[in-house]
Parts: structure tokens; sequence; C-alpha cells
């Protein structure tokens, strides 16, 4: 099924199709009996409404750049090498707000405003290489509300150093877990 492949940190939709994905593992699956060729077909509504009627929304951008480079080897004519860089990022979707709305790391180590950006390039070769790096908010306990008057507002840093500890660890994990 595909929402089982989807990464859920950029599955912005999944806490609106969550019910129905619930509901599909706990209902009944109906049986009806093909009696042309003998077969049984399990026919769940919720599988139909999932598969055939549903997105995976999330927060990205997508850009794919041509690079064409004009290559000359001594002694040979000169010819033209086609390569594309694409670049995609992705908004987590844990913690994501404004600047000044959302800052910091929650105790469960998702840093604001995270994104993760992959260079991938590649040439008529069939030769890729990628690159992937992610930015967000600094992983401890901290934040900067607004009073909605002035545009500076005042940073708060967290009294709790058991709670930037387990934040930065749990981020730091969840980096490594990912990304090595």
């Amino acid at each position: 099924n595909w929402w089982e492949a989807v990464d859920s940190r950029f599955f912005w939709n999944e806490p609106t199709l969550q019910p129905l994905m619930e509901k599909r593992l706990l209902k009944q699956q109906h049986h009806s009996i093909d009696e042309s060729n003998n077969t049984i077909t399990t026919n769940n509504p919720y599988d139909t409404l999932l598969q055939h009627h549903t997105l995976v929304i999330t927060s990205a951008f997508v850009e794919s750049i041509p690079i064409l480079q004009q290559q000359q080897e001594e002694g040979k004519e000169e010819e033209e090498q086609k390569q594309t860089l694409l670049l995609i990022s992705r908004r987590n979707r844990y913690r994501a707000g404004t600047r000044f709305t959302q800052r910091g790391a929650d105790s469960d180590g998702n840093v604001a405003n995270a994104v993760e950006t992959e260079q991938i390039f590649m040439n008529e070769n069939e030769t890729m290489c990628s690159h992937v790096q992610t930015r967000g908010s600094i992983p401890l306990r901290w934040s900067s509300p607004t009073d909605g008057v002035t545009y500076r507002p005042r940073v708060r840093i967290g009294v709790d150093p058991i709670a930037h500890a387990k934040a930065l660890q749990q981020h730091i994990y969840d980096e490594i877990r990912q990304y090595s």
C-alpha cells in the first residue's frame, strides 16, 4: 500500500487520512465470488478509497535545471554534453510555522521549520550523484513569542538542562538514523 511507504515527516495530510487507514484495518473484509472463473475477490471499501481517491500532500519545491557544457579534447571536435541538476526541497510537517511562531525543538527532537533538500546531478551517460542537506531551528528548547507589536521579540531559552539535552540527543539520533 502506498501510504505505508510514505515518509511520515513529509505526509502533511496523514492526520486527515489516519481515520480511514485505521478503519481499513478494523473493517471486516468483504468477499465476493466470481463464478465465471471461480475466484474470490476481497473488497474492502476503505482500500478502494485510499488506493484510488486520495493523494499524499506535501510542502515541497522541485526544479530541473538543464546544463549544457561544451567539451573539447585535444585533436577532437568540440562536443556538447547534456547534464541536469535536479533540486528537491521538502518541508517537515512537525513543528512547521513561520519564523517567529515556531522555534527550537520539541521533546521528541523535532526542530522548527525543518527542510530536507536534495541536489541530484545527472549526465547523459546516466551517471548520477546526490547530496542531501537538512536545515532547521537550533535543536534546543527555546522560543521567541511575539506580541504582534514588536518586530524583534525577545528570545526565551528554556531553563531545564535535562530537556535541552533530551531534545538535542533525540534530534541527533533521528538525523543519524535517517541519513546514515
